[in-house]
C-alpha cells in the first residue's frame, strides 16, 4: 500500500539524512553566525548576556537533585520495596505537570492554538509551572525564538549550533541541546517575542510567582506521602517519587524534543530546520516528539497527523474542546505549511515581511491538509 509523503529532502544542498547542514552551507553559516549574533542583538531579539548565576543555579539544582531522587528510587525499585501509592502519585503528577507543558504552555500560550477562558488559562498555567521549566512567560519567549531561528546560530537549543558556531558532531550537538544551553544560552527578550502576553495580567501575574507554583508541585505530593503513610518517611517518599522523579522524567523527555527530536527520526515535510518525528518517545512526551509535523504546521494544536501518530496533548485539546472549555481550536487544515506565526510579534522590515508574504502564498496551495501537498511529496512504497 502507497503513502504519500512529502520529500524529506528537496533542497540537494541540505544534508537532512545526516542530521545537519552539508559542509558547502557549514562554512557559509560559520561566516555569518557572529554577525548573526550582533544583529540580533540590535533587533532586541536577544539580550546580550545569559541569566548569569540565578540561571545556573536553577538548572543545577534541578539536574543535580531529581538525579539524587531517581538514585533512590531506582534503589527501592531494585530492593522491591515501591508501594503503589508512590507509582499513583508520580504518573498523576507527571500527567498533569507535562499536559501543562505541551497544552499549555506550547499550544496554548506560545502558538495560540486555541481559546480559553481564565479558569483553564490559569490551570494549565500552574500544571506547567509545576515541571520546573522556567516562567511561563520566559518559556514562551524561548519557543517562539527557537521557532524563529530553528536550526540556526540564534536557536537557543539546536543541536546543530553551539551558539555562534556549528556543533563537531551529533554528540556534541546532542549534550549541548538536552542539558548545556540551559545553563548558557543567551536570555531572550520577551519583550519583543510575547508582545500579546504582557497585555494579558493574568499571564503575567501567574508567571511572576513561577517558584511558588513550582513549589507547590513539590508539596502537594508531600502531604499525600504524609496523609497515606501517617508519617514523616510517607512525606519524604511523596516528595521522592512525585516531586524529584518526576521533576526528573519530565525534564529529560521535554528536552529530547530539542535534541533527539531535531537529530534522529523520520520526516513527513519539507520544512526549512531538521525537525524530525520519533514514535518512540511520542508517549511519554504526549505527542510533543512529532516534531516535524508540528513545525510543518506550528499553529496546529494537534501534532499527531496521521491515525498511528498518538498525540495525547492533541487528545486532551480535543476533550475541552468537546465540552465546551476551550474554543477556535486551530487544526492544521487551517494554517498554511509552514506558517510562522511567530512572526506577528516581532517588528521586521519590509524586505522581510514581503519574503514571508512570498513564502506563504507559495504555501497557500498546501493549506488544505498535510495529505493534500501532493506537488511537495514522493510515493513511498
Amino acid at each position: 500500500m502507497e503513502e504519500n509523503r512529502v520529500d524529506s529532502c528537496p533542497d540537494k544542498k541540505m544534508d537532512c539524512n545526516n542530521g545537519g547542514l552539508s559542509a558547502a552551507n557549514e562554512n557559509q553559516q560559520l561566516a555569518t553566525a557572529s554577525t548573526d549574533f550582533v544583529e540580533a542583538s540590535r533587533n532586541n531579539y536577544i539580550l546580550p548576556r545569559s541569566g548569569g548565576w540565578p540561571q545556573r543555579l536553577h538548572v543545577g539544582a534541578m539536574l543535580v537533585l531529581s538525579a539524587i531522587a531517581f538514585y533512590f528510587a531506582a534503589a527501592e525499585v531494585i530492593a522491591g520495596q515501591v508501594r503503589g501509592w508512590e507509582v499513583w502519585i508520580f504518573a498523576t503528577m507527571y500527567v498533569f505537570a507535562n499536559l501543562g507543558i505541551t497544552v499549555g504552555f506550547h499550544r496554548f500560550l506560545t502558538h495560540r492554538a486555541f481559546k480559553a477562558g481564565s479558569f483553564i488559562k490559569a490551570l494549565l498555567i500552574i500544571l506547567g509551572s509545576m515541571s520546573g521549566q522556567g516562567p511561563a512567560i520566559y518559556w514562551v519567549g524561548l519557543h517562539r525564538r527557537h521557532h524563529r531561528f530553528s536550526d540556526q546560530a540564534l536557536d537557543p537549543h539546536s543541536p546543530l549550533w553551539m551558539d555562534d558556531r556549528p556543533a563537531r558532531n551529533k554528540i556534541e550537538g546532542f549534550f549541548h541541546s538536552q542539558i548545556g544551553w540551559a545553563f548558557t544560552h543567551r536570555m531572550t527578550n520577551t519583550i519583543v517575542f510575547c508582545k500579546d502576553l504582557y497585555r494579558d495580567h493574568l499571564v503575567v501575574w501567574l508567571s511572576q510567582r513561577y517558584f511558588f507554583w513550582l513549589f507547590l508541585g513539590l508539596l502537594i505530593p508531600t502531604i499525600v506521602g504524609a496523609v497515606i503513610e501517617q508519617s514523616a518517611w510517607g512525606a519524604w517518599k511523596g516528595l521522592l517519587w512525585g516531586g524529584g522523579l518526576r521533576l526528573f522524567f519530565s525534564y529529560h523527555f521535554i528536552n529530547s524534543v530539542n535534541s533527539i527530536s531535531h537529530l534522529f527520526g523520520y520526516r513527513s515535510f519539507a520544512t526549512r530546520e531538521n525537525s524530525r518525528n520519533n514514535a518512540w518517545l511520542a508517549l511519554p512526551t504526549f505527542g510533543e516528539t512529532w516534531h516535524n509535523n508540528h513545525h510543518a504546521y506550528p499553529r496546529s494544536a494537534f501534532f499527531g497527523l496521521r491515525w498511528w501518530e498518538i498525540d495525547i496533548g492533541g487528545l486532551v485539546v480535543r476533550l475541552l474542546e468537546m465540552l465546551g472549555l476551550v474554543s477556535s481550536v486551530v487544526r492544521a487544515d487551517q494554517t498554511v505549511l509552514d506558517d510562522l506565526s511567530i512572526r506577528e510579534f516581532e517588528n521586521f522590515d519590509r524586505r522581510e515581511e514581503a519574503d514571508f508574504k512570498m513564502k506563504s502564498q507559495h504555501a497557500g496551495r498546501d493549506a488544505r491538509s498535510p495529505d493534500a501537498a501532493s506537488s511537495d511529496r514522493v510515493a513511498d512504497s
